[in-house]
Parts: structure tokens; C-alpha cells; sequence
């Protein structure tokens, strides 16, 4: 779920838009699409450049947005997220 199949490499992270708990539960995983594009800057940096720009992270993964971990679930737990071949063709 952290990553989809996409071309450009900005698109593939997710972003989970969720509270405190979650976030450093699943170690903020919103972050992660900063992580790709800064993979040197500590995590603890990370939360400041996000909220920065919010919107222009959304708009360069191309809005692959989840508002929060229910939605997760309540989207994909009975319903594949992906089919089993990989969407670009590749193994």
C-alpha cells in the first residue's frame, strides 16, 4: 500500500493523512514520498517541509491520498488494491 505502480517515481508513495497515534505508529508514513525525494534529511525534519507545502507533495504524487488508515481498510479489505500482474508490465 505504501507504494503503487507508476512511470514517474514522485507518484508511487502514498500519503496517509492521519493523527498523531497513527502517524508515529506506522512511522509517518505520510513522510514517506519525502523520504524518496530527500532520503539524507532526518525524519524529525521532514513534518516542517511537508506542512510547507502540503499541497504541492499532493499534487506531485499525483493525489494518491488516503485520509487515514480506516479508509484504508474500508477500501481495500474485501477489494484488491492492485491486480496481480504488475499494472507496467514489468516483474
Amino acid at each position: 500500500l505504501e507504494h503503487r505502480a507508476a512511470a514517474d517515481d514522485e507518484q508511487r508513495p502514498a500519503l496517509v493523512d492521519t493523527g498523531l497515534v497513527f502517524s508515529l505508529l506506522y512511522l509517518n508514513n505520510k513522510l514517506l514520498v519525502l523520504h524518496h525525494e530527500f532520503p539524507a534529511e532526518p525524519w524529525h525534519k521532514r513534518r516542517t517541509r511537508y506542512l510547507a507545502d502540503r499541497e504541492g507533495w499532493i499534487k506531485r504524487n499525483n493525489g494518491y491520498v488516503y485520509k487515514g488508515y480506516r479508509q484504508i481498510i474500508l477500501r481495500h479489505l474485501f477489494r484488491p488494491k492492485d491486480p496481480l500482474i504488475h499494472p507496467l508490465g514489468k516483474v
